[in-house]
This record gives C-alpha cells, structure tokens and sequence, in this order.
C-alpha cells in the first residue's frame, strides 16, 4: 500500500454502496469491526514501510527485519529478568496487540482484497508461526515479571525462571493445562484468558492460511498449466 490514504480508500470502500464487490456485501457488524481494525492499523510502527514503494525489496526487507527486530527485543528482555517496569509490559502488550490486530485486518480486509499467492502464502505462514513465538515470549515475560504463578499445591507465587515462565506460557498458549503450575490471583489469571484469546485468533488466522495453500497446490497440480494465480500482494 502506498501510503496512509489507502487506509482510507479502504474504509470508503467498505463502505460503499456501489454495486459489486466483495466487500460491499458483507454486514454492518463486520463492516464495523473492519473499519476499527483499519483504524487500528494506523497506530502501527509498521507502517514505516510505507516510505518504500510497494514493488520495492527495500519494503520486503524492512518488514521481514521489523519482524526479526522484535523477536530479538523480546528474547533479550527475557534473557534479563533484572529489567522491569512498566514499559517491559508496554513493549510486550504492543506487540501482541500489534500482531493480532495485524492478523485479523489481513484475513478480514486484505485477503478479500487481494486472493494470496502462492509465495504470499508461504511468507505469511512463516510470519505467522514467528508471531506464535513472539506471543508466547512477550506472555512469558508478563508472567515473570508482573504475573504470580505458583507450582502446583504450593501456598505462595514462585520467581519463574526465564524457562520456566516460557514453559507456563507456551502450555497456556496450547491448552495443555499439564496443571504443574497455576496462576495465583485475578491479574494473573486474567493474563491467562488474554493469552488464550490471543492463540485462538492466531489459529484463526492460520487455519484459512494452510487452507488456501492446500486449495492453491491442488489447483496447480490439477491445471500445470495454468501458472500461479496473477493478484498482486
């Protein structure tokens, strides 16, 4: 997208009530709830990309490194469990606000733009499963430095380790409930319900994904001929 004005060419779109189009079918609820999230996608550091042209490697580049760049943070911050305060938990709650967000706009408003390629299929795939890893590491580092979680029978909340905290995240994130750990009080348990939302959206997201990919290989084995589909991402 070239610039912030397609944001809103998106919202005028949604809301139009010009005939055809896939978009201009949908109902006042969903329209509603595309809108807040082109709204909310105004709010990203993301959209620094839109300095490069959309055709741009330049582009590609800076989103994949904006990707890496905050995997990284979040790993570092966890590797130093000295460092606290309340922009720890601002940094983690942006960018697992960030991500989902992200996710729920591309399925609801940009892939019924634009039919995903095969590459762009395969690209978002992959910056999905990294975005899992994120949101477990950002819950893991809310666990640990603001939440309580307790082992199993014990009387008191317990200082996670970093793998610890990691652990309880990543068995919350996939519904394992191994029970060997628990969250203590309200906030911490609230923290759970937060994380277990964010996963189920991320596998909301991926499930049309592997989908899409699937229907895609399908057609191209079935037509060779025929070549990858043209839509532009």
């Amino acid at each position: 997208m070239p610039s912030f004005t397609s944001y809103f060419d998106e919202l005028k779109l949604v809301w139009s009530s010009a005939s055809g189009g896939r978009l201009r079918e949908e109902s006042i609820v969903l329209r509603l709830t595309m809108s807040v999230l082109i709204l909310l996608r105004l709010g990203s550091v993301a959209n620094l990309k839109l300095l490069f042209s959309p055709a741009s490697v330049v582009r590609r580049i800076f989103v994949e490194a904006y990707v890496v760049t905050c995997l990284l943070l979040l790993l570092s911050v966890l590797s130093m469990p000295s460092l606290a305060g309340r922009w720890v938990g601002a940094v983690c709650g942006y960018i697992v606000a960030e991500l989902i967000v992200y996710r729920i706009y591309f399925l609801l408003v940009r892939s019924r733009e634009e039919p995903w390629r095969q590459m762009d299929l395969r690209r978002s795939l992959l910056f999905a499963l990294l975005n899992v890893v994120e949101v477990v590491l950002a819950f893991a580092i809310i666990y640990q430095r603001f939440g309580e979680v307790a082992p199993a029978g014990a009387k008191s909340p317990a200082a996670l380790s970093s793998v610890t905290a990691v652990y309880f995240s990543f068995v919350t994130f996939t519904t394992l409930g191994f029970g060997d750990f628990t969250p203590f009080d309200d906030a911490s348990r609230i923290l759970v319900i937060l994380e277990l939302v964010s996963g189920f959206l991320l596998l909301v997201f991926l499930i049309p994904v592997l989908l899409a990919g699937l229907s895609s290989g399908v057609h191209e084995l079935a037509n060779p001929d025929s070549g990858p589909s043209s839509p532009k991402k």
